[in-house]
């Protein structure tokens, strides 16, 4: 069984600008998105993985599979899956 890790997103607020020499802040700010590049997990099996973006682990226990694929998180309200299955070889 194979499966994805896709990240975790992560909102922050960026400053427009200020001035170099006095250090007053001017404009609004606005948030980007950014995405965690690699993820510390222990599976229920006992086993420990660092998760890696955009990479393919292959999954042996039926456990630490159903568990990540049910595994969310809350991302501006909405429930989100940083892993996602993927099918063949």
């Amino acid at each position: 069984m194979k499966i994805k890790y896709t990240g975790i997103k992560n909102t922050r607020k960026k400053s427009l600008g200020g001035c170099g020499s006095c250090g007053r802040r001017f404009g609004n700010s606005s948030s980007i998105t950014t995405y965690a590049y690699t993820y510390k997990m222990v599976l229920p099996s006992g086993k420990r993985y660092v998760f890696r973006l955009n990479q393919i682990y292959d999954i042996e226990d039926s456990r630490d599979y159903a568990f990540l694929t049910s595994f969310t998180y809350d991302f501006n309200g909405h429930k989100e899956s940083p892993f996602i299955a993927v099918n063949g070889d």
